[in-house]
C-alpha cells in the first residue's frame, strides 16, 4: 500500500462512523460537514461526517474562485469544512457539494 493509499485510509478512519442524519442521503441545498479525502486537478473527494462518510464530489468550479487558483490553495487532505449540497442522484448514491456557495456565516454556524 502506498503512502497516499495510507493516508486516504487514515483519513477514513477518523470521520464520524456514527450517523447522525436519519436520511440516507443529503438534500439538495444543504449545509453538510465533510472532510476532504482526495484532491485531483478536477476537483474533490469528501467524505461527509453527518451521513456514515458517504462519499461526495466537489467539482473544480464549486471550489476556486477562478480558473487562475489552484484547488490547493482552498481545500487539503484532512481538512474538515462546511459544503452546500448541490446535487443529488438518489439512485446511483451520488452527492455533489460546493465549497464557494457557503457565505462564511454559514460556516460559523454549523461548524
Amino acid at each position: 500500500m502506498s503512502k497516499r493509499e495510507e493516508k486516504v485510509d487514515d483519513i477514513k478512519k477518523n470521520v464520524l462512523t456514527v450517523r447522525v442524519a436519519r436520511k440516507e442521503l443529503p438534500d439538495i441545498g444543504e449545509l453538510v460537514i465533510g472532510t476532504v479525502y482526495r484532491i485531483l486537478e478536477h476537483g474533490a473527494y469528501v467524505l461527509l461526517d453527518e451521513y456514515g462518510g458517504l462519499e461526495a464530489y466537489a467539482p473544480i468550479n464549486e471550489v476556486v474562485q477562478s480558473w487562475f487558483h489552484d484547488i490547493k490553495d482552498y481545500l487539503r487532505p484532512g481538512q474538515k469544512t462546511v459544503f452546500r449540497v448541490i446535487r443529488v442522484d438518489a439512485r446511483r448514491k451520488l452527492v455533489d457539494v460546493s465549497f464557494r456557495k457557503v457565505r462564511e456565516e454559514e460556516k460559523k454556524k454549523k461548524s
